[in-house]
């Protein structure tokens, strides 16, 4: 064989040397980065993701006072079924968390000017109000009205929000409802916006919109209003819901206990529990955000619906962000824990509850407990999850309640909104995987010491 022949076959050999190299280089870079996607997935879902909640922080809980009082000169008013935002230019802001609300007037003396009371989170046109020194509050059409207490004006300044100017007796009350008897009415619910970095705003404006169309008495926001429950982000989630022209009730969500959220959410919004009455139903919003049920609100709740469901006939409806079970295939991820779910489920039965909606899982979802409808509308915002054709869809949910508490429901698709494909599927990658190292830490670990040896050999081979 010539020499130039020789050349040309050892050229070829270090050719194909080199190839089958860079093949190499290339798996094991493509390994790595594998590797460590899986590894940075698992850790971030197993810390970001988890069930377990913090221990009950009472230093995020605002005292009933601070919620509940108007501070006066001479006085105090105080408030039930609505709570304190603040003074806004001589003017008591109070924002309204059920169709009938209490203002009593604690006062030394008769105030020398009228009182300027701004009313929100109310049907302004069809609102009445009531004075007088009833205390009971219920029967607003056996209230003695007091000649001390006449209400000097009452302006219109939204759909939502009224102006009054009130000039009280000492123990004198002021009523405003716009509950009334119908044999249907419509809600629109919805959940999980995630107002700022992951969430898109366009689906609130266009779920706003259709509620100009649907007319329904009521919205109710299932939690996560925000993404990191920054105070910019509860601002202009607020400023995009005061262009409803009716009511939005709202939940405390997971995203909300983030940077001391729920401060931000009871300043904003008011207490992270709460229940009022419409058309014959109770409606009860709950705190469900860490994915636990505290004894206080346990204990609350049970006492709330023994006195509404029971004693008082009514059909109880329960709203709350994290629902008592996951309906996909693994489990609890996206759920209360497990005791507190039986516990929850106990209480749905024991008070023949109508139905329970939730948000937290991004899509729409429906299943049965004790043969409770469980209603799941997270579609408003956040990143989806789940088949587009099924779950995984933008949307809201349309409620017909009637006077036996019966609902039927329907998910509204938000059209022209189709999901990012990239963040499907990095949600479908987050979601099993957080629950498999939740429930198995041992092989997430396992993971993390074999793929940093495994980094470690690489390093160690190549400087050889």
């Amino acid at each position: 064989m010539s020499k130039q022949s020789l050349n040309s076959e050892k050229l070829k050999s270090i050719r194909r040397v080199r190839r089958e190299n860079q093949l190499l280089l290339a798996a094991k870079v493509f390994l790595i980065l594998v590797g460590l996607l899986i590894t940075l997935i698992a850790i971030f879902s197993a810390w970001f993701f988890g069930t377990e909640g913090p221990e009950w922080d009472r230093s995020q809980v605002m005292p009933e006072k601070r919620l509940f009082q108007v501070p006066l000169d001479n006085g105090r008013l105080e408030l039930s079924s609505c709570h304190f935002i603040g003074m806004k230019q001589g003017e008591a802001v109070i924002r309204a968390l059920g169709p009938s609300i209490k203002i009593k007037a604690q006062l030394e003396k008769p105030p020398e000017e009228p009182l300027k009371i701004l009313v929100t989170n109310i049907q302004a046109e069809n609102s009445r109000i009531y004075y007088g020194i009833n205390e009971s509050g219920k029967n607003h059409a056996g209230t003695k009205v007091s000649q001390d207490s006449p209400v000097l004006e009452k302006r219109v300044v939204s759909p939502t929000e009224i102006e009054i100017e009130w000039k009280p007796a000492g123990g004198s009350s002021l009523y405003l409802s716009w509950d009334r008897t119908i044999e249907k009415y419509k809600i629109m619910v919805f959940g999980d916006p995630h107002y700022g970095w992951s969430g898109r705003k366009e689906i609130i404006e266009k779920i706003i919109q259709a509620a100009y169309k649907e007319k329904p008495e009521f919205i109710v926001l299932l939690g996560d209003m925000t993404a990191s429950s920054k105070k910019r982000q509860f601002e202009g989630a607020i400023n995009l819901l005061a262009s409803s022209p009716v009511p939005v009730f709202t939940v405390c969500g997971n995203h909300e206990l983030q940077n001391m959220g729920r401060v931000l959410y009871q300043e904003y919004l008011g207490p992270l529990f709460y229940s009022s009455n419409f058309d014959g139903t109770h409606l009860v919003f709950l705190d469900t955000s860490t994915g636990l049920i505290y004894p206080e609100e346990l204990e609350w709740v049970n006492k709330d619906l023994s006195e509404n469901a029971v004693e008082g006939d009514k059909k109880a409806i329960i709203f709350q962000h994290v629902p008592p079970y996951d309906p996909r295939p693994w489990g609890y991820h996206q759920a209360i824990n497990k005791e507190d779910s039986e516990r929850m489920a106990d209480l749905y039965h024991r008070y023949k509850v109508s139905g329970v909606f939730c948000g937290h899982v991004h899509g729409s979802y429906r299943y049965k407990i004790r043969n409770i409808p469980v209603i799941i509308t997270g579609g408003a915002g956040a990143p989806l999850i789940g088949n587009p054709g099924k779950h995984g869809f933008f949307h809201y949910t349309r409620a017909i309640i009637d006077s036996n508490g019966n609902i039927e429901t329907k998910p509204v698709r938000i059209t022209g909104m189709g999901a990012s494909v990239h963040l499907r599927v990095l949600n479908s990658l987050i979601e099993p995987t957080s629950y498999f190292f939740r429930e198995h830490p041992v092989i997430l670990v396992s993971w993390v010491l074999i793929f940093l040896a495994f980094i470690i050999a690489a390093i160690l081979r190549k400087d050889k």
